[in-house]
């Protein structure tokens, strides 16, 4: 049986490792119609034609299975596309029809960007700043069996922990606050405070790290719960 268009997309696309959202992306538009594409429920355009034949780094005439001048290529491209004009289109055409496509592309990104994203930036450049301020100053002044320089390190972990709380709020999942820092930091705080204090600050208390799991087992339920109304790909395609 000959291979259609849009199986030898898929093939294509897979041979490249790449995903439906992958292909979208790099041609700024949705995966729901590269999913059209390859169940030769629609086709292309002679832009996004030509877009694809260089992400996936084949020929044009390779995509459509076939060898015949670029004219041949252009002309078959547009009749089998749905509502497509009856003429290859002009260099000036093409370009606009790109820059137009990048100003949508950029629109879209400028919408999607939420308050809370320039907020996390802003704490988590704050935080960083925080840390490296927090870690002179002890190491310079809490010189005492340099303690210090030997615990204040441990500053950027908690910094890094609590900005994670932003990237968890805004994706609304659990597991991506980064707990395990948050272990580690206590962990090592009660090591180098039970040395310097005179008790075992290192035994027992690796138990912490038991409880790792036990978060993340609890949170990617929570998450699921959060998430189980979302729209999920109709090609269901997660290669």
């Amino acid at each position: 049986m000959k291979e259609t268009f849009g199986q030898r997309l898929s093939r294509f696309r897979k041979a490249k490792g790449l995903t439906q959202e992958d292909v979208a992306k790099q041609i700024t538009i949705s995966p729901q119609a590269v999913s059209k594409w390859e169940n030769d429920i629609s086709s292309p355009d002679i832009l996004e034609l030509s877009t694809l034949a260089d992400i996936l780094g084949v020929s044009v005439n390779e995509l459509l299975g076939r060898e015949e001048n670029k004219k041949e290529v252009a002309e078959e491209v547009v009749n089998a596309a749905p509502k497509q004009e009856e003429q290859v289109k002009s260099d000036e055409e093409i370009k606009a029809e790109f820059k137009q496509a990048f100003d949508d592309a950029k629109k879209s990104h400028e919408k999607d960007h939420k308050p809370i994203d320039t907020v996390s930036i802003i704490v988590n450049s704050v935080l960083m700043t925080c840390a490296l301020i927090g870690y002179l100053l002890l190491g310079f002044f809490w010189t005492d069996k340099n303690m210090g320089w030997n615990w204040g390190w441990v500053l950027f972990l908690i910094a890094i922990a609590i900005g994670s709380i932003f990237n968890a709020i805004k994706e609304k999942k659990m597991c991506n606050f980064v707990y395990p820092l948050v272990v580690v930091s206590a962990y090592v705080t009660l090591g180098f405070f039970g040395n310097y204090y005179g008790f075992n600050g290192w035994h027992p208390y690796w138990f912490l790290f038991l409880t790792v799991p036990v978060y993340y087992v609890i949170g990617s339920q929570v998450d699921k719960a959060i998430h189980k109304n979302d729209p999920v790909d109709p090609d269901g395609d997660k290669d």
